[in-house]
């Protein structure tokens, strides 16, 4: 089975989306801090996945992550994060039966989100944490 987080990353990078549009990149990281090892410095919008906490089903081939998505606008302007943010929320929040190459969605959904003002850069982020549900691939 593929990992939740690659099926997660695999869905949110699918063009075509508000989300494709704004970040308009080729593979949205998902590793806490790779955007300083690449030399990020919120001067494009971004989105990094950060996973939480799994557990999988004892009867089923169905792994439940929460996942936090740090949606970053690429200016200080709080409205541009919130966009990234409105973006992600639209194309993940109630999903269900979504298929990828790499395995399925079973069900997302936004448990909480916040807005900050990152204390190490001054940038402003939304964090929008939800819970996932990943499996091998719909229909299997």
């Amino acid at each position: 089975m593929n990992s939740p987080i690659t099926i997660l990353c695999e869905y949110l990078e699918a063009s075509g989306t508000e989300l494709y549009d704004l970040v308009n990149v080729s593979g949205i990281p998902y590793v806490g801090r790779l955007r300083a090892a690449q030399g990020w410095v919120n001067d494009t919008p971004a989105v990094i996945v950060q996973p939480q906490a799994a557990t999988s089903e004892v009867h089923a081939p169905v792994i439940t992550d929460r996942v936090a998505i740090k949606c970053y606008g690429g200016s200080s302007d709080p409205k541009d994060a919130e966009d990234v943010f409105e973006a992600v929320y639209s194309i993940l929040h109630g999903i269900s039966a979504e298929s990828t190459s790499t395995g399925g969605i079973v069900l997302a959904f936004l448990e909480v989100v916040s807005f900050m003002i990152e204390p190490d850069t001054n940038w402003p982020v939304y964090v929008a944490t939800f819970r996932v549900s990943t499996t091998y691939s719909i229909g299997d």
